[in-house]
């Protein structure tokens, strides 16, 4: 992926920056440092949902990034080239210094995609809750409990389910299960709204093609082979009985000879 005009726009959620400090604040171009921007895309691990990521540093010249690191309240933030959005999501707390190649000391971050931070949330506070409805009406009230919007492209799941939760269960959780046995993955689009991806197991008819112009490279490459031995930790053997014996007739060697010797002799 090429970007030619990168800007990240924040928005702190907390109450916490000092007096005068903008709740909105956009980091531009020049503060962000080159090629630097690496998109980590996992939406199909195992044929499970699971989070996106974009790591990036920003140069230490720009005075935003005292606030990114003296807040305790979430940070929202965009990724844009230009006018067009490239991601969503929450700055996570987990950042460090970095010295680039040019010598240049700069911020390390990582954006997580909203289902990272928001669909931890529990479902219900206490008790249980039956969902007796279809798939898409559970879907929507689960991310209603978790403050994340369904994209209008998203598909409209009608399969019927019921399902019992108890206040333990994760919003996560509960996506998670429901959809894997739908057959479906979730995924946080661009704009940071869930949308949805059907797994077909059954038929491989109708595929798209993907061409270089479709891959995302991540770590200098878009697509690796590897090969792995398998290992059997424990097997279960069954076997045939094909003849039995009652009795059997040993000899000991007291000749000191080679044991190749006929044992007439």
């Amino acid at each position: 992926m090429t970007i030619n005009n990168p800007s990240l726009v924040l928005q702190f959620l907390g109450n916490d920056l000092p007096a005068g400090h903008s709740t909105t604040p956009t980091i531009s171009n020049e503060y962000i440092i080159n090629h630097s921007i690496s998109f980590s895309y996992q939406l199909m691990s195992n044929l499970k949902s699971s989070s996106n990521q974009v790591k990036l540093q920003i140069s230490r010249d720009c005075g935003i990034t005292e606030d990114i690191i003296a807040t305790d309240g979430d940070i929202l933030a965009t990724l844009k080239d230009g006018y067009t959005v490239l991601f969503t999501g929450f700055i996570s707390t987990n950042f460090s210094w970095n010295v680039t190649q040019s010598g240049e000391q700069a911020l390390s971050i990582t954006l997580e995609d909203k289902s990272s931070r928001l669909l931890t949330k529990c479902f219900i506070s206490t008790g249980h809750h039956l969902f007796d409805c279809e798939a898409h009406q559970a879907i929507e009230a689960v991310c209603l409990a978790a403050g994340i919007s369904i994209s209008i492209l998203a598909e409209t799941i009608h399969d019927r389910i019921v399902k019992v939760v108890d206040s333990s269960a994760t919003c996560r959780d509960i996506l998670d299960q429901m959809l894997y046995e739908l057959g479906y993955v979730y995924y946080c689009d661009n704009l940071g709204e869930l949308r949805f991806w059907k797994v077909d197991c059954t038929s491989v008819s109708g595929i798209p093609v993907l061409d270089k112009t479709k891959l995302y490279v991540s770590s200098g490459s878009a697509i690796s082979l590897s090969k792995k031995i398998r290992q059997y930790r424990s097997v279960r053997v069954t076997f045939t009985e094909v003849g039995s014996a009652d009795h059997y007739l040993v000899y000991r060697n007291t000749t000191n000879q080679g044991t190749a010797l006929p044992i007439a002799r």
